[in-house]
């Protein structure tokens, strides 16, 4: 059982809250019951697993090795001020190639979103809708940062994340993809002045191409979308957040490919 603080191994795990020590050490943190599961139940790659006494009484993970701390080393480890009673360090997946684009592919774009609370709900959104792929641009949170995983609610572990340096490269490289399935168009998401999300086609393969928060989409990406599309506000809010305005346009999407298919 850990009971120090100043324990190697729990200084070593305290690095993973930064996320220049992520990248370097090839792992990120799983913090809580529901997260340390799925990962177990996914077939994650956990590298260590730390848990209290208590916790351990009540959770069992299918005979996986899970070394005991004390309370107050499991809160040294979480980045949570009422930690569950377990983390663990997951491995974080290699750099992945952009994915094939078939028939009805469905990818995300986040182009310089910068919250990762924001960003976890837009994986978790894009997971529950069936998307292909999540791209992460210049400017985009860590999507493995613990803030982005407990928002994902998981769904970092069902998805293929891509880090894409060059947006203009992989839009080239997705619009000129095999002409069978007639390239890929990326549909870019404004709040105003775009054609009504209603009036749009969904279906075939598209990339949602998301916008900062605060200052959307730069006004050449814009002019280099297939489409603008922009969701109608009849309310006086005068904007959605970037989560929220993917799930609308996720689930629209959602709802043209399964009318389409009868």
């Amino acid at each position: 059982m850990i009971t120090s603080v100043q324990n190697p191994r729990v200084k070593a795990v305290r690095k993973l809250h930064e996320p220049k020590w992520r990248k370097r050490e090839g792992l990120f943190l799983l913090e809580g019951t529901a997260l340390v599961e799925e990962a177990a139940r996914s077939k994650w790659p956990l590298e260590a697993v730390f848990a209290t006494g208590d916790w351990l009484k009540r959770h069992d993970l299918d005979g996986m090795i899970v070394e005991e701390v004390s309370d107050p080393v499991l809160s040294a480890l979480s980045t949570l001020e009422s930690p569950e009673g377990v983390v663990a360090t997951a491995r974080l997946p290699g750099d992945a190639p952009l994915p094939d684009v078939q028939h009805g592919s469905l990818w995300v774009v986040a182009d310089a979103i910068q919250d990762p609370g924001n960003l976890g709900a837009i994986i978790r959104s894009a997971d529950a809708a069936g998307a292909d792929a999540i791209l992460c641009g210049p400017g985009t949170a860590d999507p493995f940062g613990p803030k982005a995983v407990r928002a994902s609610m998981g769904s970092v572990l069902h998805l293929p994340i891509v880090s894409v340096p060059d947006l203009d490269a992989a839009h080239e490289t997705a619009r000129h993809a095999d002409p069978r399935h007639g390239g890929m168009r990326w549909i870019a998401l404004a709040p105003r002045a775009g054609k009504s999300l209603y009036e749009a086609d969904l279906c075939g393969p598209i990339a949602l191409w998301l916008g900062n928060e605060a200052a959307g989409l730069s006004s050449d990406a814009l002019g280099q979308a297939d489409e603008v599309v922009t969701v109608p506000m009849p309310g006086r809010a005068e904007s959605l957040n970037a989560a929220a305005s993917a799930a609308v346009v996720l689930f629209e999407a959602v709802r043209q490919r399964m009318r389409l298919r009868g």
